[in-house]
Parts: structure tokens; C-alpha cells; sequence
């Protein structure tokens, strides 16, 4: 959504504004609370929208190894199968 704020107007501070609200849900009883926090969270959002390249890229080249592992395994087991399937 931020790629294109060109044509949509929602940069990070504004996709951080609507989502502040709806992360935080608050009850009924603690809606002035919640008006005092929802600036702060914005501005945590709209940090880690700004730096999620930065702030996940551990996360992101965990689940690259973990999808290249099973698939590793898949095929070892695929192989394993077929060979103990034939008969010598």
C-alpha cells in the first residue's frame, strides 16, 4: 500500500493513523485512554512500516531456510521411497 502512495495517498504516517485505532481495541470503559496511547502506537507503526525491510529481515531469511529445508527433506523422502518401493 505505502509503494503506491503516490496514487493512494496513504503513506506510512497515514496507514499507521487507520490502523493505530484497530490494533489496540479498546473497551468501552477506556476509550479516553485509548486516545491518549493511539498517537504513540501510530508512531510505532508507522516505524515499523518505514523499516520492516530492516526490522524482519531475520524473520524473512528464516522462513526462506525453513521452505528451502522442507522441500530438502521432500524430495530426500520422495527418493528414499521410491528406492526402498523398487524391488532390487
Amino acid at each position: 500500500m505505502v509503494a503506491h502512495k503516490a496514487s493512494n495517498k496513504m503513506d506510512a504516517v497515514n496507514v499507521a493513523r487507520v490502523f493505530a485505532p484497530n490494533i489496540l481495541k479498546p473497551d468501552n470503559d477506556q476509550l479516553a485512554i485509548a486516545m491518549e496511547i493511539i498517537p504513540k502506537v501510530s508512531v510505532i507503526l508507522e516505524t515499523l512500516i518505514l523499516h520492516h525491510d530492516m526490522i524482519f529481515k531475520e524473520l524473512d531469511v528464516q522462513y526462506r531456510v525453513s521452505k528451502e529445508s522442507e522441500r530438502s527433506l521432500f524430495v530426500c523422502r520422495s527418493f528414499l521411497t521410491q528406492r526402498t518401493t523398487k524391488s532390487w
